[in-house]
């Protein structure tokens, strides 16, 4: 089977998710366990009632909070689920910068090290032009390489015949 843009794409990502996924899903539920600390931080358990209390009538949703920091400077952190925001400055600069600049060291890290293998595995994805030659060169991925090409995503094509008669054309002399 001949390896196109969309197989060795989906290859790519199979492989990705394979290597990393756990990982980028630990550190998606600790931005979102730390975002809710900023957000408890940021607004006193009053504000917050009251934010609940008159809800949409008066407060915009957000499903982030922005930081400030000095070593890394402005930053977002993704909520869990959105929140109300009161119309004040909601730049963080508290307490928690700490714990948020190891968030997003570790975040940086994981990003660098996926990279670096998407890299590499997209280099060996391209010198090769077919999955058995694939498998050759790279027998550990056997399992994520497609044993045959998916059917074909467009639609069925009409007979001529009909198309003819649908757009008036004349049928040809053959």
């Amino acid at each position: 089977m001949k390896l196109t843009k969309q197989i060795r794409e989906e290859i790519l990502k199979a492989l990705l998710d394979h290597a990393f996924g756990a990982q980028e899903k630990e550190l998606l539920q600790q931005e979102h366990v730390l975002a809710g600390e900023v957000y408890n931080d940021l607004y006193t358990q009053e504000e917050r009632d009251f934010m609940e209390k008159v809800g949409s009538k008066r407060f915009y949703t957000t499903s982030h909070l922005r930081y400030q920091s000095d070593n890394s400077g402005w930053g977002r952190l993704e909520l869990n689920e959105p929140k109300f925001e009161m119309p004040k400055d909601t730049r963080y600069k508290g307490k928690l910068l700490g714990k948020i600049e190891a968030y997003r060291d570790a975040y940086t890290a994981l990003g660098k090290v996926k990279s670096a293998a998407r890299d590499e595995a997209q280099g060996i994805l391209h010198s090769v032009t077919t999955a058995k030659r694939l498998i050759e060169v790279w027998p550990e991925i056997a399992s994520f390489v497609p044993t045959e090409q998916a059917a074909s995503r467009n639609l069925p094509a009409l007979q001529v015949v009909e198309l003819n008669r649908i757009l008036g054309v004349p049928p040809s002399g053959k």
